[in-house]
């Protein structure tokens, strides 16, 4: 709670300026407070997703069949005029993405915001009005965020979302931006853009969150730092964790002071797989086994299998897919499912797949030093990161020659103890 606090002071308690803040979601109705709390905080308010048909109509702009509050006119008009007298900039689209129907998928087109035909909805902000905001965060020190920007369950309207998150993470990763951000919608559209863990400081309380942004206090916000500390618990991080920043991330996270591992609270769920090449014209070729140089901790420097967290919105093979072309720029095709792992010290879960390399053009990956095909008898044991890319590597072996085998779970005797890593026993 502590923590959560003081993350959430240095953005509008005692914020760097100038700060800019985010609110999008379908009702102004449920965020009047919040906005009427932001205006005269923030410098610069970029109001998305429904709420912004509101303000449009408000300003006897035709939307169309969008989605909106109309009865909320003079409440929207009456927030501007706040805004104006606080010297809040107040920033709604100038361009917005329309549709017929309220589906994935459905065909759409760009118009200006002015311009939205009778039979369209707004669904989504336009490319103009996201390079107006990605220029406002630019000149921000600041940014607080809560709600998507349209409706980015439904693609392809989750592009304004996604293009100005990544964005937001952009600047933050620079060191340019403290970014904020709160409540179970965002938190979802963050993840789907792939930046949940690039912002600053993420909260997954949402009600808690949002009544911090309409100036309320947090429950228990006066009494957490004189609480008793509690009992440790069984599935708490080992004592040797400790909060800290770490080389080259930018937010404080759970690491270990031994192995410098990262303690991601979610997901925990890690896909990856033990991927081969052949040479199609060489019938006698050997076979060869892709590796790839870890360029980032923990054990920077140390070879390891494509393999790393699963993202929202995707299966294991594809994560195990995605993590090949990330790690080695390489595209495979799964086979099938090889080892399920536990790693009772850190929480985790790790799926393995048996996979075939389509070609073999492989290059290192932002998260790679360097990447290789190597053969069986030449894998650089003692220099493998973690336990379990050797007993991927070792189960593979044991199975490759099996049409139908059991997947494997965690070993037992001397394969299930061996660190250092060294090749096993008959291997």
């Amino acid at each position: 709670m502590q923590g959560e606090l003081e993350a959430l002071d240095k953005a509008l308690g005692n914020p760097k300026r100038p700060v800019a803040a985010i609110v999008g979601g379908a009702k102004v109705s449920t965020k009047l407070d919040l906005l009427g709390n932001l205006v005269g905080k923030v410098d610069k308010l970029i109001i998305g997703g429904g709420m912004a048909n509101t303000f449009l109509h408000a300003q006897g702009i035709q939307i169309g069949k969008s989605l909106a509050e109309k009865d909320l006119a003079p409440t929207a008009l009456e927030i501007l005029k706040k805004a104006q007298a606080a010297k809040c900039k107040v920033l709604l689209p100038v361009d917005a993405v329309v549709a017929g129907e309220f589906k994935a998928g459905a065909a759409s087109t760009t118009v200006d915001a002015t311009a939205c035909p009778n039979d369209q909805m707004i669904l989504d902000v336009g490319p103009k009005s996201v390079a107006i905001y990605k220029e406002e965060l630019g000149q921000c020190a600041t940014l607080v965020w809560n709600g998507p920007l349209g409706a980015f369950e439904l693609k392809p309207f989750d592009a304004g979302t996604v293009a100005l998150a990544q964005e937001a993470a952009r600047l933050t990763g620079a060191g340019k931006l403290l970014s904020v951000a709160g409540g179970g919608d965002t938190v979802a559209a963050l993840a789907a853009a792939g930046v949940e863990e690039k912002f600053s400081y993420v909260s997954t309380a949402g009600g808690a969150f949002l009544e911090w942004m309409e100036g309320k206090t947090l429950p228990g916000a006066m009494s957490a730092p004189t609480l008793p500390e509690r009992p440790r618990l069984p599935w708490d991080p080992p004592e040797h964790f400790e909060k800290r920043i770490p080389e080259g991330d930018n937010r404080e996270r759970l690491v270990c002071g031994r192995c410098e591992f990262i303690h991601y609270q979610n997901p925990k769920i890690v896909a990856g797989a033990v991927c081969t090449w052949r040479d199609p014209g060489d019938d006698g070729g050997k076979e060869k086994i892709l590796l790839a140089k870890r360029a980032i901790e923990p054990r920077k420097g140390f070879w390891t299998l494509p393999a790393g967290y699963m993202e929202l919105g995707e299966t294991t093979e594809q994560a195990a897919q995605r993590e090949a072309r990330e790690e080695a720029c390489a595209t495979i095709e799964i086979d099938r499912l090889l080892a399920m792992y536990s790693v009772a010290r850190i929480g985790q879960v790790q799926i393995m797949y048996r996979a075939r390399l389509l070609s073999a053009d492989v290059a290192a990956g932002p998260e790679s030093e360097d990447v290789a095909l190597v053969d069986w008898a030449d894998i650089p044991w003692d220099q493998l990161a973690f336990p379990t890319v050797v007993w991927a590597l070792a189960h593979f072996h044991e199975s490759r020659d099996k049409a139908d085998f059991a997947t494997y779970s965690n070993p037992t005797g001397d394969l299930a103890r061996m660190w250092p890593p060294r090749k096993p026993e008959g291997v």
